[in-house]
């Protein structure tokens, strides 16, 4: 039979064994879990406008799950947008929305010999847009009825055009007018920044109603900003948001590099 004695030494709290230390109560854990999330929320970092591989991240979904995953949204170089974790695009798992995999299976089958070309790889993310039902975008392209001139079904037809029409490393293709196709009259190259925002609607999550315009509850404040060359610019902080959004649209104007405007009819 085993005999137990607890003495003044064992007594104390650092030395009892752990069957004899008391469970902390559910408001204990409850305190404490909070004070560990709270801990590796303040040691998060803003990636917006990093790269990585193919991906430059474009926006915090500043969540933290229970496995402490933190989500970033990013912008391909071919135009797609990807929901991703920031682990795996740190650590080289995921380079680019998916097209790299793409083009790594036409090269296989291509003869004009460009398939890593990264104009070529622009062409695939507007095949994807526009012709695949499970792509992201699908919705707001093939979904809406755009399409890709016949003209640019032949790769070597449509790499021609792009060194014709001034693309360079970091450029995306752009349509001039968002209801038009993707055919040589209507595209255009622009950086990351424009790209991003020429699109036909606002964003499902925008509740101002206006680009580039958000209401910030510290300061109680419209807050107007613009992205430029993948770079956001603060503009400043208005009363209403229609101050903000003619702010925005004179930024967009001063920048002169294409950005769509609230109102069109000037300020």
């Amino acid at each position: 039979m085993l005999d137990f004695a607890i003495n003044d030494e064992m007594g104390t709290s650092d030395n009892l064994p752990p069957f004899l230390i008391n469970n902390p109560s559910k408001e204990e854990m409850s305190v404490m879990t909070n004070l560990n999330i709270s801990k590796r929320a303040s040691k998060k970092q803003d990636f917006t406008g990093r790269r990585f591989g193919r991906l430059i991240v474009v926006e915090d979904i500043d969540s933290i799950t229970p496995l402490d995953k933190k989500y970033v949204r990013c912008l391909c170089d071919c135009g797609n947008y990807k929901t991703v974790s920031l682990h795996s695009i740190k650590y080289g798992h995921t380079k680019s929305c998916g097209c790299l995999f793409t083009e790594m299976l036409v090269e296989r089958n291509t003869s004009h010999n460009r398939g890593r070309h990264p104009i070529i790889c622009v062409l695939y993310g507007m095949r994807s847009r526009c012709q695949d039902a499970k792509n992201g975008q699908y919705e707001d392209y093939g979904g809406r009825g755009v399409t890709i001139c016949k003209e640019w079904e032949n790769p070597e037809n449509f790499f021609q055009w792009a060194m014709a029409s001034g693309w360079c490393e970091g450029l995306n293709i752009d349509r001039k007018d968002p209801d038009g196709d993707y055919e040589p009259s209507n595209c255009r190259f622009v950086d990351n920044g424009l790209n991003s925002r020429n699109t036909r609607v606002l964003r499902k999550d925008n509740t101002s109603g206006y680009r580039g315009v958000f209401f910030k509850k510290k300061n109680n404040k419209w807050v107007a900003q613009i992205s430029a060359n993948s770079k956001r610019i603060y503009i400043g902080l208005f009363d209403t948001a229609i101050k903000a959004a003619k702010a925005y649209d004179a930024k967009a104007r001063e920048l002169d590099i294409g950005h769509p405007l609230n109102f069109d009819g000037g300020l």
